[in-house]
């Protein structure tokens, strides 16, 4: 036995020292890697309401927030901003927040503002609105999805 050992030391050398440190490293690229996390991400995270449906997509926004007491808030929804996850209630930051005119137009950010936090049970609906720069680099608006919340 003794001269079998001796004759494959190299493979001992390699079962005893190599394999686990190339499995560990293995492991932790695997671990680190995105797409394990996009192959399980419907099984970490699932879709359950509209809300987490459209704010798990990590598309720019720009926003009109309308409230249960009539007044509405105008924003941006975008990578600094964040949306609360099922099962914790409805709340969204807003990074930017705008004046709004009568025709719901944005008018122009407040100034020294670091953003919104709103909460759901004030909201009654969120509209989005897809921004798609122009070849002048302004923003225009170009479609809208809304969402309502607590009607009764």
């Amino acid at each position: 036995m003794t001269g079998i050992i001796q004759k494959h030391i190299w493979a001992w050398y390699l079962c005893i020292f190599a394999l686990p440190v190339l499995t560990a490293y293995l492991f932790f690229k695997v671990i680190t890697s995105g797409w394990l996390n996009r192959l399980t991400k419907e099984f970490q995270e699932p879709i359950l309401t509209p809300w987490d449906w459209v704010f798990r997509k990590k598309k720019p926004y720009w926003v009109i927030v309308r409230l249960k007491d009539g007044s509405r808030i105008g924003g941006v929804y975008s990578e600094g901003s964040y949306a609360s996850k099922y099962p914790a209630k409805e709340q969204i930051y807003l990074e930017k927040v705008y004046t709004l005119d009568d025709n719901d137009d944005f008018v122009e950010m407040i100034p020294g503002s670091a953003g919104m936090i709103i909460f759901g049970e004030e909201i009654l609906a969120v509209e989005l609105y897809s921004s798609v720069e122009s070849e002048d680099g302004s923003n225009e608006q170009e479609e809208t999805e809304e969402q309502e919340y607590g009607k009764g």
